[in-house]
């Protein structure tokens, strides 16, 4: 009996070990199929034509930049006069106030170091 389960049992294994062969020699074919198709086009890069642009495109995108770059500067006019006249006015504001007198300070005590008693 227990060389029958024996005998079962290898054949069982041998059975399954033949059908991992067969799983692995599927597996080997599989690759080497991938690794000839990335051998193929490894070596041969796509060929990209080059980008051309009409004369009258450049035209065109250069007078949008400077169209833009006009505007920044009108901008960046328009803010720098409006602080300077901000500024202006402050100091006119300023300037027509009457000069107020401060209080004075109230004159501190001098701590004398090194004499002190204690």
């Amino acid at each position: 009996m227990i060389s029958d389960i024996h005998t079962y049992a290898r054949k069982g294994l041998e059975a399954e070990l033949a059908r991992l062969d067969a799983e692995r020699e599927r597996v080997k074919a599989l690759l080497a199929s991938l690794d000839g198709a990335r051998s193929r086009t490894a070596g041969t890069p796509l060929a990209k034509r080059p980008r051309r642009m009409s004369e009258a495109g450049r035209q065109a995108i250069r007078e949008a930049v400077k169209r833009r770059w006009a505007k920044a500067r009108a901008a960046a006019a328009a803010a720098i006069s409006d602080a300077s006249a901000t500024a202006v006015e402050s100091v006119k504001k300023v300037a027509a106030k009457p000069a107020q007198r401060r209080p004075q300070a109230r004159p501190r005590a001098k701590a004398v170091r090194g004499n002190r008693k204690k």
